[in-house]
């Protein structure tokens, strides 16, 4: 589990294909200092198990499921990711509950500033779009973010200066693609709202 807080940017230093997984080596300097083999990284949103680690780097291996609903497939070397560790017991929860399963990926449109306000804009695949709602939480590439709108299957997202220097964000090209995960909370609801309208009624009768 994670929170969407990033706390550092690594740097893909290789990718290798094998038949059954996709194997990355990310350089990671002042990153692993409490992480071992076996300790889950989320790269970009995607919750990853790293099985070596030689001095800044570590490597990961991504099965094909993963590469399929990802970003993943499409990484180079050099390509920047952003990088959170596992939540420990104990700590804040300063972003929101991201468990690091894409649901799917979308498309970074424009940056718009207004009112001293920055906003980007990402479109979403309309099959997640009921799971996202104004002023709730979503999480783009792994980091935390705050909806600011809802339009069809665009959504805009509020986003601080800190937000765009601690991550990948303000590097992002028009029609770039994305990993989106929407709220647990907001998946949970959706699931079990059939029942929750049902006990609701026979409440009232």
């Amino acid at each position: 589990m994670f929170t969407g807080i990033i706390e550092s940017i690594g740097t893909v230093l290789s990718t290798e294909t094998r038949a059954d997984r996709l194997i990355l080596q990310i350089e990671a300097k002042d990153f692993l200092y409490d992480v071992k083999k076996g300790s889950s990284i989320a790269m970009d949103g995607a919750c990853l198990t790293v099985t070596t680690i030689l001095g800044d780097a570590f490597s990961v291996d991504v099965v094909k499921e993963t590469a399929a609903k990802t970003t993943i497939s499409s990484y180079s070397v050099s390509r920047k990711v952003n990088l959170e560790k596992a939540l420990a017991f104990g700590d804040r929860l300063n972003g929101h509950i991201v468990q690091g399963h894409i649901d799917g990926t979308g498309a970074f449109l424009k940056k718009i500033i207004s009112n001293n306000t920055i906003l980007y804009e990402f479109t979403i695949p309309a099959e997640l779009v009921p799971g996202v709602v104004k002023k709730g939480s979503i999480a783009i590439d792994g980091i935390s973010l705050t909806v600011a709108d809802i339009r069809n299957d665009i959504i805009s997202v509020a986003v601080i200066p800190y937000t765009l220097s601690h991550t990948t964000l303000g590097t992002k090209k028009h029609g770039e693609l994305v990993n989106i995960e929407t709220d647990i909370m907001g998946k949970y609801i959706l699931r079990n709202k059939g029942n929750i309208r049902d006990k609701y009624r026979a409440a009232l009768y």
